[in-house]
């Protein structure tokens, strides 16, 4: 193997573990701001600190430390995500979109079935989960057809073992699941 070669590879090696870096920290801060939206919606949907005013509702203790954790995390993990991820592989840029939104629908779903103590009325809470499941359901009508496609037949692959679909497949999803991980531990960390 000559330097030319060498210095593909590595590239092309670098770029999927910045791709991976991205989709981790995407996929943490999905679960810290899930988080964050159960704290706040537990204790009546909407909080303040801080200012001039006198502050009615005082936002959860950890809101300081998961707000700014998963905002910029997010922003970092679809940056990343979206400029080394290798074209070869799967892109789970469409995903992304029902993957937050559904989640969300989720929480919102939980909380109108398991009301807090101080809400008057759950209505919101299930406008608000038919709101974010429909959002986070429409794009999957347009991915539908790359949905049963997980793993490519590769028989006879002559390229890069890290630039084979299948290899990136199980890279994309080992980043869902570390990134998954992670914002649980920092959840954990901050209570």
């Amino acid at each position: 193997m000559d330097d030319t070669q060498k210095n593909y590879q590595s590239r092309k090696l670098g770029r999927a573990v910045l791709m991976f870096l991205g989709l981790a920290s995407l996929f943490m801060s999905l679960i810290v701001l899930n988080e964050l939206f159960r704290g706040v919606i537990a204790i009546g949907g909407y909080c303040a600190e801080g200012g001039a005013y006198e502050i009615a509702v005082p936002c959860p203790d950890n809101t300081l430390i998961l707000a700014p954790i998963g905002i910029i995390g997010l922003m970092l993990g679809i940056l990343l995500y979206l400029v080394f991820r290798l074209r070869k592989g799967p892109n789970w840029i469409m995903a992304l979109w029902p993957i937050a939104f559904l989640g969300s629908a989720w929480t919102f779903l939980q909380a109108g079935l398991n009301p807090p103590l101080n809400s008057e009325s759950t209505w919101p809470l299930f406008f608000m989960a038919a709101m974010f499941g429909f959002f986070g359901a429409a794009p999957l009508w347009f991915i539908r057809r790359d949905l049963p496609k997980i793993f490519k037949d590769e028989t006879g692959y002559e390229g890069l073992w890290v630039e084979s679909y299948n290899f990136l497949q199980i890279l994309h999803f080992v980043a869902a699941a570390v990134g998954v991980a992670l914002g649980f531990s920092i959840i954990h960390l901050v209570s």
